[in-house]
Order: C-alpha cells, then structure tokens, then sequence
C-alpha cells in the first residue's frame, strides 16, 4: 500500500490471523500462497480506482440528450466522466476498510480479513477470550443478500454473532461515533473516527499514488 503500515502492525495481523485460523480453519478462504505471504501482498499493494469496461449502452446517450437536454457534443464527456464516477463510488469501500485499518492495527484491535482471507467478514479481533466477527458497509442500503444470509449461517452452524456496521445512513449522517471499538461498549461513542478524519485519509493515500 502506498502509505507505510509499521512492521509492528503487519507483524500483529499476521500473529492474529494465524492464531485465528487454527481456531478456525474452515472459515479461511485458501489460496496457493500462505498465510504470511498473502498478509504481505496485501499490505504492499497499492488501491486504485479501475475505470469500468463495460461499453455503454447507446440509449443511454438518447435519454442525456432528449430528455436531460445534454448537448450531442458533450454527450461522450458526460458518459466518459460517469464511469469516473462509477470507479469512484467503487472503491469507496476499499478505502473505508484501509482506513478502518489503519487505526485499528495500531490500536491491537479489529484485524482486516485482507485478500477475502476469512469467509463472510471483513474484520476479526480476540477479546475477552473470545473472537469477534464484523461486517462493515460504506451505506445504509450497500448491503446484499448473501451478506445477510452469511451472518445467518454463522449463527446457525457455528453459533457466531457477526456484528455490521455502515456508515452512511440514508439521510447523508455517518455512523462513525457507533463504531465498535476496542475498549468501548457498543452504545458509547467512539473518538477514533470521524468523517472528516477519513476525507483526510483518503486524499493523503490519493497524493501518495501520485507521487
């Protein structure tokens, strides 16, 4: 990843991982690398928007012109700069794990499931003598059937309670001070995130991609 992540914290997230997977090893999403290396990978790879490559569809210029007015001449800027946005919106997601992440490492709490390391959840911590599951979403309706019927299977065969979290409601708030954090109840606010803090974030790692 372009911004530096300490060895301290990858050396933490391997340790948690490992000791998570001899817990549960048929919760691992398994690949031809190891454990350790797919952690590394992960950690060094940098997070870039992808511009779809989808080709549009034709009538979609139609109903820019006839119906919003578009003038023929912007017509292919105007489709250009929706699959900027499309990218954008798409790896919004990605950032907001990195970001969680990155305070959550330093703070020996939630460990991020990089490279879908861990079926069904995206974040895993032990405490209490116990591990602990999380789901993040970036928006109140982002989530999809299978995630719910994941955090239902979970229960059903293992007896584990997947928490989720999202964090835009529909009304543009964020659920930032309702993050589960490390020490913190889950109904008392948290001071490690703001919306504010991850704008900052994301423009930071932007810069490091461009420079």
């Amino acid at each position: 990843m372009s911004q530096k992540f300490d060895n301290s914290d990858i050396n933490y997230v391997i340790k948690t991982l490992e000791n998570f997977s001899a817990k549960y090893p048929e919760l691992i999403n398994h690949n031809s690398d190891d454990l350790e290396t797919r952690v590394k990978i992960s950690f060094n790879k940098d997070i870039i928007p992808s511009i779809p490559l989808t080709v549009s569809d034709p009538l979609v210029s139609v109903i820019l012109e006839g119906y919003y007015k578009i003038e023929k001449k912007n017509l292919e800027k105007v489709a250009y700069q929706h699959k900027l946005s499309m990218a954008s919106e798409n790896i919004v997601g990605e950032y907001l794990e990195l970001y969680i992440s990155s305070k959550t490492h330093k703070n020996r709490s939630w460990v991020h499931c990089v490279d879908s390391l861990v079926k069904g959840t995206d974040f895993v911590k032990y405490d209490n003598e116990e591990w602990q599951f999380l789901q993040i979403k970036n928006r109140y309706n982002s989530e999809n059937s299978s995630s719910a019927r994941i955090r239902k299977t979970f229960k059903k065969e293992y007896g584990i309670e997947i928490k989720k979290w999202f964090r835009t409601n529909r009304d543009g708030t964020d659920n930032w001070s309702v993050f589960p954090d490390k020490n913190l109840p889950d109904k008392q606010e948290s001071k490690l995130f703001s919306e504010k803090d991850f704008r900052n974030f994301i423009f930071s790692y932007l810069n490091h991609l461009n420079t």
